[in-house]
């Protein structure tokens, strides 16, 4: 890089980025917030994609994960997230700052209380709390949340604020066509169908 700004990264660079951690670029947690730079622009990105464009992505990606899900399946999840609109990314970090302390001879690495550690996951995921000041009760009334954004851990609660009218010919598959007559989808054999709420094929 030769000046400093926004900057596009190609994967090498997007890597070093996130791994860094020698000369004056902060401790592990400065660490922890490049990488959350990294997965939102990434993110970002795939948020302006079409459903063929993210399946051939998820192609691309699927022998390096391991799931129970096939990739019917999971091309199925992302026709109905670009149908129903793509949720903004939520992001937060466990434990919270305040609890927890560096031990070791020389503060090689961290202590928390596990079990307050799983009531913030709990939370967060089940009770849609807000976690970032440590905090899991229910009884201090609604919670103000604000946007996720590159230094912020706080949890967004709109998690459609980033939806947009999803244009049907994108959500055409490989070799098929969409009728916008009808509003009724042809797959390569000619087979005609429509797309549920889930983004899943109903045929006629």
């Amino acid at each position: 890089m030769e000046k400093t700004g926004l900057q596009t990264l190609d994967g090498v660079q997007a890597l070093c980025y996130g791994r860094i951690r020698k000369g004056d670029t902060g401790d592990d947690w400065a660490r922890v917030e490049r990488q959350s730079v990294v997965l939102n622009a990434i993110f970002t990105k795939l948020q302006s994609a079409s459903a063929t464009e993210l399946i051939g992505s998820m192609r691309k990606l699927v022998p390096y994960v391991t799931t129970s899900l096939s990739p019917t399946d999971m091309a199925s999840l992302i026709v109905g997230a670009v149908k129903n609109g793509i949720p903004t990314l939520e992001h937060t970090r466990i434990p919270v700052d305040g609890e927890w302390s560096y031990s070791g001879n020389s503060g090689e690495y961290i202590t928390y209380d596990l079990d307050v550690a799983a009531d913030h996951i709990h939370a967060y995921i089940y009770d849609d709390a807000d976690i970032s000041s440590g905090t899991t009760d229910d009884d201090t009334g609604t919670d103000s949340k604000s946007d996720t954004d590159t230094t912020d851990s706080s949890k967004s609660t709109d998690t459609k604020s980033n939806t947009t009218a999803v244009d049907p010919e994108s959500l055409v598959e490989e070799g098929g066509w969409y009728d916008s007559d009808t509003g009724d989808y042809y797959d390569c054999d000619g087979d005609r169908y429509s797309l549920d709420e889930n983004g899943n094929k109903v045929y006629y």
